[in-house]
């Protein structure tokens, strides 16, 4: 059933058995705790070798690697349903030298909003504070039904790739049929290009996209919004915002968490 998901695109045979088999082990566990009389060690003991022996990788088939995986982009998250979820299909982290460029925020600390309805409504849990966009006014849902598909990654000594579509993250309000983010580290030019392919529903109208970057340090302008991009700087770091039938504009703001 792993291997689903890499021939046939199916992530739901293995994560529902995957989440199913947790489940049933932190029953086991929560009653040990609360009977203390080693009643439900032996299946417990059997849980965890089961876990050690029969699954080397403990993430999901959706997150795995086809090769070596790289450590200097790194794709964050690919659904909104996982436990302790942040709706952040499509971001992720950049370092160089081993120094945060672009990030994620992390957890918060803990409180019971935390896990209520007001979840998302947090900073650190909402798509807005994540490395991706906000498509007419909408940001990505929680949900199972909100993931990213067509998930495909290449890994070469030049490059190493990755598209996901995330259409699929956002309300239909947003009016987005599919939006393919292609992530690219290429070792030749050293560099990392970002490239959005975008196609709107027919009948949406006018269409506005921000796309936020979070950003480890003071960002600086150094052109001003036109026609031909965008550049900012980040300590050493350039970047540039190119867009093809529209005007790029960036706003360089500040945060602090």
């Amino acid at each position: 059933m792993f291997a689903q998901f890499r021939t046939t695109g199916n992530r739901t045979n293995y994560e529902d058995s995957c989440f199913a088999r947790r489940c049933q082990f932190a029953c086991l566990v929560m009653a040990e705790v609360m009977e203390c009389k080693g009643t439900f060690l032996p299946d417990i003991c059997r849980g965890l070798h089961y876990f050690i022996e029969k699954e080397p990788w403990w993430g999901l088939p959706a997150h795995y690697p086809k090769a070596k995986p790289d450590s200097t982009i790194q794709p964050v998250d690919l659904f909104n349903a996982e436990s302790h979820n942040h709706n952040d299909v499509g971001s992720f982290v950049l370092c160089r030298n081993g120094e945060p460029v672009v990030i994620d925020l992390g957890r918060d600390t803990y409180t019971s909003q935390t896990f209520g309805p007001q979840r998302y409504e947090m900073t650190n849990n909402r798509s807005l504070y994540h490395n991706v966009p906000v498509v007419n006014g909408y940001e990505q849902k929680d949900g199972r039904q909100y993931e990213g598909i067509n998930v495909d990654h290449t890994y070469t000594d030049s490059a190493s790739i990755m598209l996901v579509d995330i259409a699929k993250a956002y309300p239909k309000e947003a009016g987005v049929k599919s939006w393919v983010r292609r992530l690219t580290l290429d070792r030749h030019f050293n560099r990392v290009e970002i490239t959005e392919h975008i196609i709107m529903k027919d009948n949406q109208g006018s269409n506005s996209t921000d796309i936020t970057l979070m950003c480890y340090g003071s960002p600086r302008s150094v052109q001003k919004g036109r026609v031909g991009g965008c550049r900012w700087q980040i300590k050493n770091y350039l970047f540039f915002l190119n867009s093809e039938g529209a005007t790029p504009y960036s706003s360089l703001k500040h945060f602090e968490k």
